[in-house]
Parts: C-alpha cells; structure tokens; sequence
C-alpha cells in the first residue's frame, strides 16, 4: 500500500484497496474478489473503525474460548486430581470436610465458567455472523 494513494474497503470481500488518485469514480474490478466495484476513497478514520470492529469480535470471541477452556480445566482438576482425604494419627485416611467443599466449589466455578464461555461464543459468533448476512444483503440489494 502507497501510503498517498486513496483507500477503500471493497463493499464484496471487505479488502482493503489502495488505487491511485486519477481512478477515483472509474468501476474497475476488485484485485482480491474481481467483483466489479466504482472506486470511491473512504475517511481514513472510517476504515480504521471497520477493522476495529472486527477485532473487537475476534478479542471477546478469544477470551470466551479461554474461559470456556479454562473452566473445563477447573473441572478436570478438582474432579480428578483434587485430594480430599487426610492422614489420620493411626496411619488411616479420612475424607476432610473442608477439602471437600472446596472440591464442590471449584465443580461449580468451573462448571459455570465453562457455560459463560460457551454462551458468550456463540453469542457473539451469531452477532458476527448476522453482521456479515447483513452486508451479504446489503450488497446483493445495490447490484
């Protein structure tokens, strides 16, 4: 990219096009998708926000597959690896009260940062994904 050159998003494949000044208002094909599109230089401020948006779902989509991960992790440990018992003086093993309910409360944290996780997922992947059905529309509606 020149950085003199004017920039646009394409309205088809979301790339991002620099072209040179004296093509402005000429349709031509798009060089990444060839869909035919006139050429129109964008504020620079807003083609920054179109990419910030995407950002922003793919940050909040990576943190909720972090804390889906995490709280299967949560789970893992304390229903598998956690030690509940103690030593007793005569050398027997009983099981602590204590341990066990931090074993419980670590079952349900766990549990329930798995289910955030997961609802936050898949929320903001349909928020992405009606967001892209409405350009699809939005551009099938201009042809």
């Amino acid at each position: 990219m020149n950085a003199t050159n004017p920039i646009m998003t394409c309205p088809y494949c979301k790339g991002i096009i620099d072209f040179p000044k004296n093509l402005e208002g000429e349709s031509v094909p798009c060089p990444l998708c060839k869909s035919y599109i006139r050429l129109k230089a964008e504020p620079q401020k807003q083609l920054a926000q179109k990419t910030d948006d995407q950002g922003f779902f793919d940050t909040i989509l990576g943190l909720a597959a972090i804390l889906f991960l995490g709280g299967i992790a949560c789970v893992v440990y304390f229903f598998f690896f956690y030690n509940t018992s103690v030593k007793d003086p005569d050398g027997t093993f009983d099981f602590n009260i204590g341990l066990l309910n931090q074993r419980e409360c670590g079952i349900i944290i766990g549990v329930g940062a798995t289910l955030v996780g997961c609802f936050v997922g898949i929320f903001f992947a349909i928020v992405k994904a009606v967001g892209f059905i409405e350009d699809a529309v939005a551009k099938v509606s201009n042809r």
